[in-house]
């Protein structure tokens, strides 16, 4: 962002503008230090590159990882211009561990955007099988604890940014 950053992180001067929305894309960057070759999970990615919360880590720090979205012709514009695995589908529905595993995830996922609608989120979540992959890094941390703890599962969790207001229990 070339010396914008309150907190630049490493190649953040190369960067010459981000892609999402509010900035998920630079905030991720800079809390895992520019961090090269990460893994991510974009649920509700939309637009290829337009407001995406992965386009800057996948384009420009080689990150990798699994687009999904219920909207066809996002997935197929997102063929055309992506390099990472294109699911359509509803992401309530959708059996992660079968699709993780199959994408030779490693059990650490560098970064989970969630951008769908409301109690979506929060069922989209429950899907991922967290006893079995840790999230370094969600938008929505407070949700991933509390699906966790409902879970009773003891572990790390990292950051978090976004607090979700109403999470249901």
């Amino acid at each position: 962002m070339k010396n914008n950053l309150k907190l630049p992180f490493n190649k953040s001067n190369e960067i010459e503008n981000y892609y999402s929305q509010a900035g998920q894309d630079i905030f991720v960057l800079c809390v895992l230090d520019g961090m090269t070759g990460g893994r991510f999970l974009d649920i509700g990615c939309n637009e290829p590159k337009s407001i995406s919360n992965s386009y800057l880590l996948e384009s420009h720090f080689g990150w990798n990882g699994i687009l999904i979205d219920m909207n066809i012709d996002m997935i197929d514009l997102c063929k055309k211009e992506r390099t990472s695995k294109c699911v359509c589908g509803d992401a309530t529905s959708i059996d992660y561990s079968s699709l993780l595993k199959g994408e030779n995830f490693p059990n650490v996922i560098d970064y989970v955007s969630v951008d769908i609608d409301g109690i979506a989120s929060f069922r989209a979540l429950q899907k991922i099988p967290l006893l079995d992959y840790k999230v370094r890094e969600h938008l929505n941390m407070t949700l991933i604890k509390a699906i966790i703890k409902q879970k009773n599962y003891q572990g790390n969790i990292w950051k978090t940014w976004d607090i979700l207001d109403c999470v249901p229990m």
